[in-house]
């Protein structure tokens, strides 16, 4: 429903892919519901779930967290 798709707008964070993060890109596509694909307004967006307490996950080579000041972030596994 059109609620759905803008509730799920509402808590959306863009996200430029280079090409050095394209796995992240790749495993964000793979995890996304095929039904966005049809869907205008949510074509291009990926699904990523976030643990509910706060652990980053690991997706496409990264750990990734969202952090409540600085927002999404990416940190490579080969940095660790």
């Amino acid at each position: 429903s059109i609620d759905e798709v803008r509730r799920l707008l509402a808590r959306s964070v863009p996200l430029s892919v280079t090409p050095g993060r394209r796995e992240l890109d790749e495993a964000l596509a793979a995890a996304t519901p095929a039904a966005w694909r049809y869907t205008p307004w949510l074509r291009s967006a990926r699904l990523l779930v976030l643990d509910p307490k706060g652990a980053p996950v690991h997706i496409g080579g990264y750990d990734v967290n969202l952090d409540e000041h600085l927002g999404l972030l990416l940190e490579h596994a080969s940095t660790r």
